[in-house]
């Protein structure tokens, strides 16, 4: 059976989103840029945000490679329900 990448990050994701609810910090990977580390833009350097309503569409891109958005809009669009879901839960409980 082949995962999706949702799926297979669906540990990380809950853990995420279990931090947000607490409002509490959460990094998934010990290699998240630091400032002091990896200079001051470094957080910067690979950033992207979408726009889900009421079309997906990327609203800015930072650091990713025209592949890596492909594949990530191509993520957000198969999992926009869930991911609306989410953030409704989250922001008006």
């Amino acid at each position: 059976m082949v995962m999706n990448l949702f799926e297979k990050h669906q540990p990380v994701i809950a853990k995420a989103i279990e931090a947000l609810h607490a409002r509490t910090f959460y990094a998934a990977f010990p290699e998240n840029p630091s400032p002091a580390t990896y200079g001051e833009t470094a957080d910067a350097d690979g950033q992207a945000k979408f726009k889900l309503l009421p079309e997906i569409k990327l609203v800015r891109n930072q650091g990713f490679k025209v592949k890596e958005v492909k594949e990530i809009i191509q993520l957000t669009i198969e999992n926009s329900e869930h991911l609306i879901q989410k953030w409704h839960e989250t922001f008006n409980p």
